[in-house]
C-alpha cells in the first residue's frame, strides 16, 4: 500500500493544553487491547507522533505502551511504502 503523505484528508491539528495547534499528518490508527492508537508524523515528515485514544479525545500514548505501538509501527513501514511528493 502507498501513503502519500501529501493527501490533505491525513491532516489533522492537534491542540495542546497551552492552545498551541500543530498540524499531523496520519499514517494509520489500530486497535490493541480494547484501545485505539493514531500515529502520524509531524510537518518535518521525521517525528513520529501517536496518540491514544481516552473517552472522546486523544492523549500522548503512555510510556509502558510504547513497545507494543512500535511493533506495530515496524510491521508497518515493513509493508507499506510511504511518498513524499
Amino acid at each position: 500500500m502507498q501513503i502519500n503523505l501529501n493527501d490533505k484528508t491525513r491532516k489533522i491539528t492537534i491542540q495542546d493544553d497551552n492552545g498551541k495547534e500543530t498540524e499531523i499528518t496520519i499514517l494509520f490508527d489500530f486497535e490493541e487491547n480494547g484501545d485505539t492508537y493514531l500515529l502520524g508524523v509531524l510537518a518535518d515528515l521525521e517525528t513520529v507522533v501517536g496518540l491514544k485514544k481516552q473517552n472522546d479525545i486523544y492523549i500522548e500514548i503512555p510510556e509502558d505502551e510504547w513497545e507494543i505501538v512500535e511493533e506495530v509501527f515496524n510491521d508497518f513501514l515493513e509493508n507499506n511504502e510511504i511518498i513524499t511528493e
